[in-house]
């Protein structure tokens, strides 16, 4: 279960946090340049664990929503554990997906294109505004920000203001985009991304072997250029597995090739990647009676 995984790696962060602190102290003590090493190593480890954390729970993203709808309390209690509270909160706003007809995907899109125009208008007047706010003439000028400004409220609290509901328009933005047939237009954007970040791969792989023979720093400076560029490519690629993990449903198209693509190098590009993709499938009913088990309800 993903609550047992989830305390696994709690466990995992936090003998890693404990062992940073003390090689601090002792860097303190010493001034050790060695035991400074170890900690941007050990830095670099929980950074990597907390990466696989955000791996897991995509992969288990159906329990993941489903803490939230069905044990809220304890879902709020992930948020606020001290070692895993941040990756937790960093994909909540994943849990409002919702599967939507191609009709309704297009409405709710157009729905929050309108609302982002009109804050960008709202933010272009405000940056301008000099002297008192009126909270009545701005929202009803502006229906995103109404019931949002209060009385008394300066010009560079409005601008927050706007850019926290931009913000929250954005992630939704990009749930809807996660449904047909706007998912199409994603992926394509994607698999471009890939591309290029392969072909870059492969050219600055190119690039070290002819470093070869030159300055000790060219070779360097070849090889770093290369992990870089394989850094990106698995970003990027992972950034599209996270995309097709957030909706299963379309996920479980692409494999039953159930999917219609532009062309047949996607279709195929598309066939070889998803294989890599895979989502944990749970039953909704029995998973609710184990969980209940677990926390003795």
């Amino acid at each position: 279960m993903l609550v047992d995984y989830f305390e696994e790696e709690a466990g995992k962060i936090k003998k890693m946090l404990d062992r940073i602190h003390d090689l601090n102290q002792q860097y303190r003590d010493l001034f050790d340049p060695d035991i400074r090493e170890q900690m941007y190593r050990m830095k670099k480890s929980v950074k990597r664990e907390q990466a696989i954390l955000m791996d897991e729970t995509f992969s288990n993203i159906q329990e993941f929503r489903f803490l939230k709808k069905y044990f809220p309390s304890f879902f709020d209690e992930l948020k606020n554990d001290e070692f895993l509270g941040k990756s937790v909160s960093r994909m909540e706003w994943l849990i409002g997906f919702k599967e939507l007809k191609e009709g309704e995907a297009q409405k709710e899109f157009e729905k929050i294109k309108k609302s982002r125009k009109e804050l960008r208008e709202a933010k272009k007047f405000m940056l301008k505004w000099v002297g008192r706010i009126d909270p009545s003439s701005i929202e009803a000028t502006w229906k995103p920000l109404k019931g949002e400004i209060e009385e008394g409220m300066d010009k560079e609290d409005v601008l927050e203001i706007i850019e926290n509901i931009d913000s929250d328009l954005r992630r939704k933005g990009w749930l809807v985009l996660m449904n047909e047939p706007f998912v199409y237009g994603r992926i394509y954007d994607f698999i471009e991304k890939i591309k290029n970040a392969r072909a870059e791969e492969s050219n600055k792989k190119f690039q070290i072997q002819k470093s070869k023979g030159q300055s000790t720093s060219k070779e360097y400076e070849a090889e770093q250029n290369y992990r870089d560029a394989v850094k990106k490519r698995k970003h990027t690629e992972r950034m599209l597995e996270h995309f097709l993990k957030s909706n299963p449903s379309f996920l479980d198209k692409i494999k039953k090739k159930k999917t219609v693509w532009r062309d047949k190098t996607t279709s195929d590009f598309m066939k070889k990647f998803s294989e890599r993709v895979n989502v944990k499938k749970i039953n909704e009913t029995i998973w609710i009676k184990e969980m209940k088990e677990k926390f003795a309800i």
